[in-house]
């Protein structure tokens, strides 16, 4: 604590801290009791029962406020990390902001210095900390801030620092995956250290659990697993769920009270928010509902009731936000209604927000309009108009709303939207229904979940014809139906075999059967990218393409047969103002042009179709059949690899594509790696951008045809290339780093708790973690002259990162050799040699200290080590690999300790070695 601080951190302190991060608006008294609950039992409670807009996302406060107190002693260990998991992931963005100004703001304490409770609590914070804050947040600062969602590179900050309190926004399958060892988007040495974060000193609250009852079912029968390992002296896994309407409700609960509805009038405001119902009933909504493509007998019925909403909420606002919000079951629907919106009345703003955007145009509304994902709104919007994506995890508050008929819960979740804070005297809600019950499934909705809302809807209609949140529960809210009979609870075998994360499969396992409610198939899904520019000669845009793949953030995601659709429909001579646009396809990561002449194409799930800008395939931002298409969208820009090439050169292309004439000309006589030298040292080069060139110049060339520049940020974590490679100009002795990682790896124990004996054997692992580097033939492969003999390296020296990716070609290894797995026959050799330190678990974490070996290695012992070997190192190495005591060890010791256990230890040693190598140690 240092001298600006004011006062010492008690759980009195809330209040301000939320006031500070919330624009001054107070905490909840059932706020208040959660920071209570967790401070008096030492973990969170199993259920947060709150109706939608009563401010349950004050999860993210009341965690990093409790890792606060316990920083400073006033309050007990509680989980370090929060993983707020929401069933809508275009949207989980939202959560991940909150977290970003929170932290921000502590940031921003922590600089001033001005000795306030968030100031203390900053620093409180930062003490847990062990690596640099700028590695574990790119930002730096007290909590470290991630996203796991599709769409964006997946950012699990917590991999680096497990001491650090994090936040990190997820979707159900992304956080479940890595609960159950199999990380979607992260690398497969990684699973293993994701699995452990997720088990091990953290919290997962899923809001809105009623949707997502098996991963509520998963996750705690996890929890229940990893109660069972051995102590680590760390807390396990915290499951929460939040709700209005529990399947069951657990005494281990915080709730609103009715006493609350009395001392908060905000909350008050909330819960009796005036929201007038109205039954809109419709002839053509069966017809809509049933069909593929939008009824426009409906469309045109939407477009008129969302015409007349905006006009009376103008009249209703005030000096509020007048946004009209209008929900609609499926895609098209929604981009059909925007289309109509925006042809009948040209001064009406209208946007689209649904999951089916890409990630780039989302992003750029978030930009130009933040506000309309906040209760503060937008005043420039007249109608957003969104799909399921907006019932859960954003606070809009919309002055009036126009939605169909869904499932109850769902319904209930859009009515939430409305009048959020209360501060409107009054906005309507409108619901259109059809004439007459359903007779079958309305997808995404069963006729049961149709049939039961409808019904619901019309006793309220019966009723006070209101829908406030007090209204609401007047009467009992109908549960969705069931998607499966049963929900699968994982078993210990099972966690065994998720765990042999090292195996070679030739397919996966199906996670859903752990993970989702519904298990009917999905539609297949596959992507669209625009690229600008490209060169008119097809291999050499194959080339680049093949340099420069497509990015998540500037995927269209589409249906499969909608990508077919545009295929068929470029092949046939359509196109934009220009030359007709190519499509090039990629599957399993490979470009492929694609001709009129070739008939053996076809698009899988999962492939993604680059086209040439003027290619038309969207309305409304969302790609559709091209004969259905109104635009033909831009090419992202921001963080994609830039082509430099003259213009002649082109396909298309707009002002923003590049030429250099003079560092074309510069770059013809030079390799890849001068080039982004030479690239680098110029005025407009960065610290991380790569030059790609031709593979192939034509001869007597006075310049290259053309050039690439990617930005190549710091390898991951788990890249082979970050075991060998440093940003250090200095050579890195192996004994030094080694020494370097076992005391990062004491800190890091110290750091979270772990119980002493693991903090002993967790260092012994981070000193002989590389001793296998020390193999004269992994030395040379580093630059170390084996005719001029000299201390071992650890990594690299006089190479550079794109060097260090093909260096393992060098020095005589064979093919798939780890230096882990001969540290662990040294290692092992200590032991024989009397190290009192070096027990079973202690080989099992050094040879699994780079998520290899798990369970099984490629080579035998035999193949490991070379003829000049000591006798010794080679009987140990047969002993261990070509007679199997490795895979006892590593059975024994996941037996012994726990999977997730273990798992946990083989992560805080990883991630005292990374640490020390982003150090250039």
């Amino acid at each position: 604590m240092t001298e600006a601080q004011s006062h010492m951190l008690s759980p009195a302190d809330f209040g301000e801290f939320f006031a500070a991060v919330n624009n001054g608006h107070r905490s909840f008294a059932w706020q208040q009791r959660l920071v209570d609950h967790i401070v008096e039992h030492g973990r969170w409670p199993e259920q947060i029962i709150a109706p939608t807009g009563a401010g349950k996302s004050a999860v993210v406060e009341a965690h990093v406020f409790v890792n606060a107190l316990a920083a400073v002693g006033a309050g007990p260990r509680v989980p370090r990390r929060l993983f707020t998991v929401v069933n809508r992931r275009a949207l989980v963005d939202s959560q991940h902001d909150r977290a970003g100004v929170i932290t921000d703001a502590l940031r921003d304490a922590l600089a001033a210095q001005d000795g306030s409770v968030l100031c203390s609590m900053a620093e409180a914070l930062s003490s847990l900390r062990t690596g640099d804050p700028t590695d574990a947040d790119p930002k730096g600062g007290p909590v470290a801030v991630g996203l796991l969602r599709g769409g964006i590179t997946r950012d699990n900050p917590t991999l680096l620092d497990p001491s650090v309190c994090a936040v990190v926004s997820a979707t159900p399958d992304m956080w479940g995956s890595r609960l159950l060892f199999r990380g979607y988007g992260a690398s497969w040495r990684a699973r293993p250290r994701e699995a452990a974060v997720a088990a091990y000193d953290s919290v997962m609250v899923l809001d809105e659990s009623h949707l997502n009852r098996q991963l509520l079912v998963t996750a705690r029968r996890i929890a229940d697993l990893a109660r069972r390992e051995q102590p680590l002296g760390i807390p396990t896994l915290q499951v929460v769920e939040t709700t209005a309407t529990p399947a069951d409700a657990s005494a281990d609960r915080v709730e609103i009270e009715p006493e609350d509805l009395v001392t908060d009038v905000a909350l008050a405001d909330r819960i009796r928010a005036s929201k007038p119902l109205v039954l809109r009933t419709s002839g053509n909504w069966l017809k809509h509902a049933a069909g593929k493509r939008s009824n426009k007998q409906f469309i045109e019925e939407l477009s008129d009731t969302v015409r007349e909403a905006v006009q009376s909420a103008a009249a209703l606002a005030g000096t509020a936000p007048r946004t009209v919000g209008c929900i609609v079951n499926r895609v098209n629907t929604a981009v059909d209604l925007a289309d109509v919106l925006k042809k009948t009345d040209k001064d009406l703003r209208v946007e689209v927000l649904v999951g089916r955007m890409r990630p780039a145009d989302l992003r750029t509304l978030r930009q130009n309009h933040p506000g309309l994902f906040t209760v503060e709104g937008d005043k420039e919007i007249d109608v957003l108009i969104a799909t399921q994506t907006l019932e859960v995890g954003v606070d809009v508050d919309f002055a009036a709303l126009v939605t169909e008929l869904a499932s109850a819960s769902s319904l209930t979740q859009r009515i939430g939207r409305v009048n959020r804070l209360g501060r409107r005297t009054e906005a309507p809600v409108t619901v259109f229904v059809p004439d007459s019950a359903p007779k079958k499934d309305c997808l995404p909705y069963t006729v049961q979940d149709l049939t039961e809302c409808l019904d619901w809807l019309t006793a309220l209609s019966d009723g006070p014809a209101a829908v406030s949140p007090e209204d609401l529960g007047t009467l009992d809210l109908p549960r969705p139906s069931r998607r499966r009979v049963l929900y699968q609870r994982p078993e210990w075998a099972d966690v065994d075999r998720w765990s042999r994360t090292g195996d070679r499969l030739f397919a996966d396992d199906d996670l859903e059967l752990w993970l989702r409610d519904d298990l009917e198939p999905e539609k297949a899904q596959a992507g669209i990218v625009v690229r600008e520019g490209l060169p008119t000669d097809d291999l050499s845009a194959v080339e680049i393409l093949r340099a420069a793949p497509p990015l998540p953030v500037e995927e269209f995601p589409a249906k499969v047969q909608t990508v077919r659709d545009l295929v068929e429909h470029l092949l046939k001579g359509a196109s934009g103002k220009d030359a007709v646009p190519r499509a090039f396809l990629f599957h399993d990561r490979v470009p492929t042009l694609i001709t009129g002449e070739d008939d053996a194409w076809t698009v899988h799930p999962g492939d993604t179709l680059v086209v040439d800008y003027g290619a038309r395939f969207t309305t409304a931002q969302v790609a559709v059949n091209p004969r259905d298409a109104k635009n033909a969208p831009e090419a992202v820009a921001d963080g994609v690899p830039v082509l430099y090439a003259p213009d002649e050169y082109r396909h298309g292309g707009k002002d923003r594509q590049k030429d250099s004439s003079t560092l074309r000309r510069s770059f013809v006589s030079l390799d890849a790696d001068a080039a982004t030298a030479l690239w680098r040292s110029a005025a407009t080069g960065r610290e991380h951008d790569t030059v790609v060139l031709p593979i192939t110049v034509p001869e007597n060339a006075d310049a290259v045809p053309w050039f690439l520049v990617t930005s190549e940020d710091v390898p991951a974590d788990d890249a082979p290339v970050r075991q060998q490679w440093t940003p250090a100009s200095d050579p890195v002795k192996l004994q030094k780093h080694s020494t370097d990682v076992a005391d990062r790896v004491r800190d890091l124990a110290s750091a979270v708790g772990l119980l002493p004996e693991y903090t002993d054997t967790v260092t012994a692992a981070g000193l002989h973690h590389d001793d296998g580097k020390a193999d004269a033939r992994f030395q040379a492969m580093l630059g170390n002259d084996p005719d001029k003999p000299a201390e071992p390296l650890a990594k690299s020296t006089g190479v550079t990162r794109r060097q260090g990716r093909g260096v393992s070609a060098r020095g005589g290894l064979p093919i798939g050799w780890r230096h882990e797995q001969y540290s662990a026959v040294l290692t092992e050799l200590a032991r024989h040699r009397g190290d009192a330190t070096i027990s079973d678990l202690v080989v099992r974490l050094v040879g699994t200290s780079h998520g290899h070996g798990r369970h099984g290695f490629p080579h035998v012992g035999a193949e490991l080590l070379p003829d000049s070997m000591p006798a010794g190192e080679r009987d140990i190495a047969e002993d261990l690999f070509t007679a199997g005591r490795w895979d006892e060890i590593v059975e024994d010791t996941a037996v012994q300790t726990g999977h997730y256990a273990v798992s946990y230890l083989e992560a805080i040693v990883r991630a005292a070695d990374n640490q020390i190598s982003k150090e250039g140690r």
